[in-house]
């Protein structure tokens, strides 16, 4: 606990409340959703990548997806695994298109 002088001075200056690290580390950007055409993505049905998710009731997924690495470097995205779903509807997309997320690459400062 910190001792403030008496008698206290609201008018004087007063450390910073730092409650994160923005300058050196900042929180990460929450994931972006994306659409993506059959030849952006890959699949995978891998028990290795599927069993990272539970989609209650059945329990795991039966496949699991990701952009291809050169897209994903492309657009600053990590391509990682993740569970997709068909784009809305009413959207132009090719057919076979898969719309899931993916995390922001991490920048190195």
């Amino acid at each position: 606990m910190t001792q403030l002088p008496c008698p206290y001075d609201p008018q004087a200056w007063q450390e910073p409340i730092t409650i994160y690290d923005w300058d050196h580390n900042p929180p990460q950007p929450e994931p972006i959703q994306v659409v993506a055409a059959p030849d952006e993505y890959e699949k995978s049905t891998g028990l290795q990548d599927v069993s990272r998710f539970t989609i209650p009731p059945n329990g795991h997924p039966e496949e699991v997806v990701r952009l291809k690495d050169s897209l994903a470097l492309q657009l600053g995205l990590q391509s990682d695994w993740a569970v997709a779903s068909e784009p809305p509807q009413g959207e132009e997309t090719p057919k076979g298109s898969l719309m899931f997320s993916q995390p922001w690459q991490i920048r190195q400062g």
